[in-house]
């Protein structure tokens, strides 16, 4: 007898738009950990679904949508609307970090920069943090 698991939904989304001539845009999103904890008191990591991060549903979503010969062009990957306190905290500081201040304004990271690794996922010694990308 095979033994069913449900699990509940998290309540998480996203909204993204793809263009094969080289980026992935999102939108507006909420990841299943921030939505879960706030629909529900005691919800396990193991009912979380197994793509998780955004950084997953954007890569799969360039696979869906864009063709095989054009998938290495990927141009740019960019997040807007993110509310979420701790990826608010790292940009805030990636923004100190270059004497900016955090506004709508864009900002161009020199790739060997502070902002630049924290924002890019890397181990960063100064801040003690790994960041695994902008959505937890």
């Amino acid at each position: 007898m095979t033994k069913t698991l449900y699990k509940q939904v998290s309540g998480a989304y996203f909204y993204m738009a793809v263009t094969p001539e080289g980026g992935i845009m999102v939108q507006n999103s909420l990841g299943p950990r921030q939505a879960a904890d706030s629909l529900y008191t005691n919800y396990q990591d193991y009912e979380l679904p197994h793509l998780r991060a955004l950084s997953d549903m954007m890569w799969g979503m360039w696979e869906y949508y864009v063709p095989e010969n054009l998938r290495s062009g990927v141009k740019f990957m960019m997040s807007l609307g993110i509310n979420n306190p701790q990826s608010l905290t790292i940009i805030r500081r990636a923004m100190d970090s270059a004497g900016q201040q955090l506004s709508t304004a864009p900002w161009r990271f020199e790739m060997n920069t502070d902002g630049a690794l924290a924002l890019l996922g890397k181990c960063h010694e100064k801040w003690g943090m790994m960041v695994e990308g902008i959505w937890y």
